[in-house]
């Protein structure tokens, strides 16, 4: 067993639901799935980098596509963006290499589904005792709005 490990199941499961709040694991993996359906529809042909960045307090995902000639400017939007949301709660952001949105889904196939399942063991897993009233229940994934920028950065 790990040092520090919980010993008692309700021990585990209270310190596994602090733990989800803390790190708003539920809306941050819906988040990413439901971004991941539809991101880079419209993306300018060529594009061959992706910053995508993801607020799960707005519940807002935005992507905008890089052209190869435009690599520095991508890593430097990508910094910004980093900086940017240190201080902020709840967003993210990466900086994808691909021939387009299509690569990565290809790439990662299973994401959506494996998103899902981890979700519902999750919350399977915290409702085995009596549920936190100070645990706000996660917004539903449909409300992630996506916020595009096609063109921007080719």
């Amino acid at each position: 067993m790990v040092p520090g490990t919980p010993t008692s199941e309700d021990e585990l499961i209270r310190e596994l639901r602090a733990l989800s709040h803390r790190l708003r694991v539920e809306s941050t993996l819906a988040g990413w799935s439901y971004a991941m359906k539809d991101l880079g529809e419209g993306a300018p042909p060529g594009a061959a980098l992706f910053l995508l960045t993801l607020d799960t307090e707005q519940y807002t995902y935005k992507w905008v596509p890089y052209r190869q000639a435009r690599i520095k400017q991508a890593q430097q939007d990508y910094l910004a963006a980093e900086e940017e949301i240190q201080s902020t709660p709840g967003r993210q952001a990466v900086l994808v290499s691909a021939d387009s949105m299509d690569a990565v889904r290809v790439a990662y196939p299973n994401f959506y589904a494996d998103t899902r399942a981890f979700i519902y063991a999750l919350q399977n897993a915290l409702r085995t005792t009596k549920e936190n009233p100070e645990t706000p229940d996660p917004k539903p994934t449909d409300s992630i709005v996506p916020q595009t920028a096609p063109g921007a950065g080719s």
